[in-house]
């Protein structure tokens, strides 16, 4: 592609696009950087620095600053994403109600509850128009949203969003689906949280069986449960032991 159409056609750039993501999801960060960055410059050269090509560089640039814990470096890069998608096609429209989840997930880890709350609502609200309340990127608000009420220790406003955003990906994608593992692991964080393990452990259960128990959620609930005579020692540490053996693979 390069020798076809030169070093400096944008027509190169979904292309660095594509292997940057790649290396993003290796977690090779170093390499992805300058390929996110160069396709970045490449369509800002071709279109100008409003055209939504440029918006959709500067979401992914922000994302791979997040997954780096670089949250200053992310939310400016977000908000001139979300400045450029609402100018082109109005404050209502999907990519920017994804930016605007994606700003609300970085202020939140940051820490400035706050603050978080207004953009995931409104991306919330966006794609429950736009897409119905049934999408799966609903239930992606959804789960942002939960997780945000219960940092702020809002339990019961959590609680209904969790089980909500699973519904929708059972739903949507059948029992075995790694987002719908997602939210079975969420939601059973969320249950032990509240000393909840009954609630808990069919959820952990669950995850154990597709392959998908996060260690976070399914060791604490594995490790309460026969306390609470919900299930023989031995079988709980056996479980424990096989979600840190597949955690370590």
């Amino acid at each position: 592609m390069e020798k076809t159409n030169g070093l400096d056609s944008a027509d190169i750039a979904p292309e660095l696009t594509n292997l940057a993501a790649l290396y993003q999801r290796q977690s090779r960060y170093d390499e992805a950087e300058p390929l996110f960055k160069r396709a970045l410059a490449l369509w800002e050269r071709a279109h100008g620095p409003n055209h939504p090509d440029v918006g959709k560089a500067l979401n992914n640039l922000a994302t791979l600053y997040e997954r780096e814990d670089r949250h200053a470096d992310a939310e400016p890069l977000f908000l001139k994403a979300l400045v450029i998608y609402q100018k082109a096609a109005g404050p209502e429209n999907p990519a920017g109600a994804a930016v605007l989840n994606n700003l609300g997930q970085v202020v939140k880890s940051e820490g400035r509850y706050t603050e978080a709350e207004a953009p995931i609502r409104q991306s919330l609200a966006i794609r429950e128009k736009l897409l119905g309340r049934e999408h799966p990127e609903v239930a992606r608000s959804l789960n942002n949203l939960a997780d945000l009420l219960e940092r702020e220790g809002r339990a019961a406003d959590a609680e209904p969003l969790y089980v909500r955003a699973l519904a929708i990906r059972e739903h949507a994608f059948g029992a075995d689906n790694p987002d719908v593992a997602t939210s079975q692991n969420n939601l059973a964080a969320f249950y032990q949280g509240q000393g909840r393990t009954a609630d808990a452990l069919p959820l952990v259960e669950k995850t154990i069986a597709s392959g998908r128990a996060q260690s976070r959620s399914a060791l604490a609930v594995l490790f309460a449960a026969p306390a609470k005579q919900l299930m023989p020692s031995e079988t709980a540490l056996d479980q424990a032991l096989a979600v840190v053996q597949r955690g370590n693979q």
